[in-house]
């Protein structure tokens, strides 16, 4: 029994990670996100007010009814000059409908659809750029997990070679083949190896950590990243083609637009309230002093006709919401310059970063397997009694700076990737999830 147990206890504590690919981390982050379900619900809403506003068009029918008691007193005089009085009682009863219709509001109605529209609008915008942000980290918190790892294999990688070069020049030492010397310089560079394994242990945690709280895990759940680094060429963009596409796409440069228009819209709808108006309205139905006559024909009525309303004067607020209206949209032409700006400053400095990285990223990979040949060189030149370990060891720690560098300046170009895309307005999901 105790061996069963030890055996599920040692299953259970080393159990392999769990795959995770990119595709999996986009779908289960996007699912689990609490900001992306409030920016779908926020269309929804805007979409109901829409829709509420859109019935302001149609007639608007009511169902009346009333009833009424109205006493008045008489006098009656007689011909001896006697006078009498009594009380007369009479009851109206009423049952009917009214309608009204919009016939023209000097724009309150188109105004006011437009405006409800455009509201529909930002929180489509403000939708897709909170999915944008989301995925975004996603995709970085993946990244981050994939090089960590990746590093990870490279410092295990790096300690166990010098752990070897230790334990050979610890055995040649003994018989008089290498100085003392070396034997220490080997175990002081495992010793430094085992620092960067640690630091590299320490990095990975801290990125599955934060990649599992973006997917809704426990922090402790252990994942590991299938990913395949690819450098894809890509055409080389201008400033001011990525410039133009972005302004048709960026959900920020959008909003701001649409905030622009609401501005105008908005005065339009304050204005119409001090512009002449016209409406047919319309009553009909039954009028009764009594009940049991209600339904008779000679009981039923209506009337239709047309409301005119011409303002004549408003202590002058229609100047004043002008001016106010003015000021507005002032100030929201100068926050789409602003967006404006930002955004091809941030477009310039993102394609200086793309075109620097992929400038490191050649050097680097260039790097890696000139050390990768030094190396194999050395450990010949070493089995043959040429080379010092002290010359191996040295171009073991080349090689694996160079292959750290290799592996960050790869990771540096696809985030570098992926933050130009964002400000363009290219659709994230889309292009990561496959």
């Amino acid at each position: 029994m105790k061996l069963v147990f030890l055996i599920f206890i040692n299953s259970f504590v080393f159990a392999a990670p769990a795959p995770l690919t990119m595709k999996e981390a986009l779908k289960k982050g996007i699912d689990y996100s609490v900001e992306i379900k409030k920016a779908k619900s926020q269309i929804k809403g805007a979409e109901a007010e829409t829709s509420k506003n859109r019935g302001s068009l149609f007639p608007t029918i009511n169902g009346v009814g009333s009833f009424t008691n109205e006493q008045r007193s008489a006098t009656f005089t007689t011909g001896s000059s006697s006078s009498l009085s009594s009380a007369l009682n009479a009851n109206t009863y009423k049952l009917g409908l009214t309608l009204s219709q919009p016939l023209y509001t000097s724009g309150l109605l188109t105004n006011g659809l437009s405006y409800y529209k455009s509201a529909e609008d930002i929180a489509t915008q403000s939708y897709f750029s909170t999915k944008q942000s989301a995925v975004y980290n996603l995709v970085t918190g993946f990244y981050s997990l994939a090089q960590t790892q990746q590093l990870l294999d490279a410092a295990q990688s790096n300690k166990q070679v010098l752990k070897a070069y230790v334990d050979i020049t610890t055995q040649y030492e003994r018989i008089g083949r290498t100085r003392k010397m070396d034997q220490l310089q080997a175990k002081v560079n495992y010793t430094l190896s085992l620092a960067d394994f640690e630091t590299a242990q320490n990095n990975t945690k801290n990125a599955l950590s934060n990649l599992n709280k973006l997917l809704g895990e426990s922090n402790d759940r252990e994942l590991k990243a299938q990913f395949q680094t690819v450098i894809s060429p890509i055409n080389k963009i201008s400033l001011e083609t990525a410039f133009g596409l972005a302004l048709k796409d960026n959900p920020d440069i959008r909003s701001a637009q649409l905030k622009l228009e609401q501005v105008e819209y908005s005065e339009g709808i304050d204005l119409a309230a001090d512009l002449p108006s016209l409406y047919l309205t319309g009553t009909g139905g039954y009028q009764s002093p009594d009940t049991a006559n209600m339904f008779n024909s000679n009981s039923q009525y209506y009337s239709v006709g047309v409301s005119l309303t011409v303002p004549l004067f408003s202590g002058l607020s229609s100047l004043s919401k002008r001016s106010q209206y003015a000021e507005k949209k002032y100030q929201a032409e100068k926050d789409l310059q602003i967006a404006k700006d930002t955004l091809r400053a941030n477009l310039e400095n993102a394609l200086h970063s793309l075109n620097s990285t992929k400038s490191q990223l050649d050097l680097a990979q260039t790097s890696v397997k000139e050390a990768r040949v030094a190396l194999d060189l050395a450990n010949k030149a070493y089995k043959q009694g040429v080379a010092s370990s002290q010359d191996v060891v040295n171009l073991q720690r080349t090689r694996y700076e160079a292959e750290k560098l290799f592996i960050n300046s790869q990771f540096s170009y696809l985030q570098t990737l992926l933050q130009l895309r964002q400000y363009m307005g290219i659709d994230l999901e889309k292009a990561y999830a496959n």
